[in-house]
């Protein structure tokens, strides 16, 4: 992959900052949780961020640090938020410095595992979470590679990713 990073993108619930952290062991690559990178450039926690001043703000910072983590030298596995996607300059900072990953399981998968966190500020009401999610998958569906995450472990799913990108080594018979 040479100094390419590896975007894992898909939407909240569906294994990004796990299965991130599984591919950057595996690879031996630095692996940066998107929203951490801007909690910790912002000082504050993301609900916070959208409370005090609102979702746009948070996707200015959203698109600054991305673009930060991109410029770096060094290959990283990078867990998005999930709506780093919304943008056309990220999806493109992403497919030009990289490969995007999308992981994807069914409304109800991701639903159960997002509103159970209690610290999703747009996990609060089903309806406008699957609104969210419909409207995102076709940005999601930009990825070069997309892994259902739905019904295998993080790390069977780590192991698809590997294999959708031709790294793993065929066990012989």
């Amino acid at each position: 992959m040479g100094n390419h990073h590896l975007y894992i993108v898909g939407f909240m619930g569906c294994g990004k900052s796990t299965v991130g952290k599984i591919l950057a062991n595996r690879l031996n690559m630095l692996f940066v949780d998107l929203d951490h990178f801007i909690e910790e450039t912002v000082g504050m926690e993301i609900p916070q961020i959208f409370s005090e001043y609102g979702e746009e703000h948070f996707r200015e910072a959203e698109s600054f640090v991305l673009q930060q983590v991109a410029e770096s030298p060094s290959p990283a596995v990078v867990a998005t938020g999930g709506g780093v996607v919304l943008r056309e300059e990220n999806r493109e900072v992403m497919k030009t410095t990289g490969t995007m990953v999308y992981l994807h399981a069914p409304a109800e998968v991701l639903w159960e595992r997002a509103s159970s966190s209690g610290n999703r500020p747009l996990a609060k009401e089903f309806q406008s979470f699957l609104e969210l999610w419909q409207a995102r998958l076709p940005l999601y569906r930009e990825a070069r590679i997309e892994i259902d995450s739905s019904a295998n472990s993080p790390e069977e799913v780590a192991e698809e990713v590997l294999g959708a990108l031709g790294l793993t080594q065929k066990k012989e018979a």
